[in-house]
């Protein structure tokens, strides 16, 4: 989360505009980023340890490719 939408959902909580059904809202939309922040993380990892092994292994072969 930014710091500017930390910021808006801060003044929405001391105007009393922070509902339970919007943090519900703010919350899911918060885990929804992480969670595919954590795949893109995922598919790097993978990708990194595939070139590591492809390194060590002599270059043999096609190198690792970071779409596949």
């Amino acid at each position: 989360m930014s710091l500017k939408e930390i910021n808006a959902l801060s003044q929405m909580r001391r105007a009393g505009g922070m509902t339970r059904t919007r943090s519900i809202e703010v919350l899911a939309s918060q885990l929804d980023r992480l969670e595919a922040k954590a795949t893109e993380l995922a598919a790097m990892r993978t990708y990194l340890r595939a070139k590591i092994d492809w390194l060590s292994g002599g270059e043999i072969g096609a190198p690792p490719d970071l779409g596949s």
